[in-house]
């Protein structure tokens, strides 16, 4: 089983939505709580119900192409 990990991703749009990415085997130089990165890649939905999810959350599944960390 992959472990994946939980990306916030932020989006210009309105203050009530939040987009959630989940990633797999990303390298441990970003395996950071808090870092913040720029990245490129595709998305696909996200099949399984979180445990807790607020209003306005969207969950998606991330194919990271590029990634760079972000002062």
């Amino acid at each position: 089983m992959q472990k994946c990990i939980q990306l916030w991703l932020e989006f210009l749009t309105t203050i009530d939505s939040e987009d959630v990415g989940y990633v797999c085997n990303l390298p441990d130089a970003f395996k950071k709580e808090g870092l913040n990165v720029r990245f490129s890649g595709e998305y696909r939905a996200y099949d399984q119900v979180p445990k807790t999810m607020l209003g306005g959350q969207t969950f998606y599944y991330l194919k990271v192409s590029q990634m760079k960390k972000m002062q």
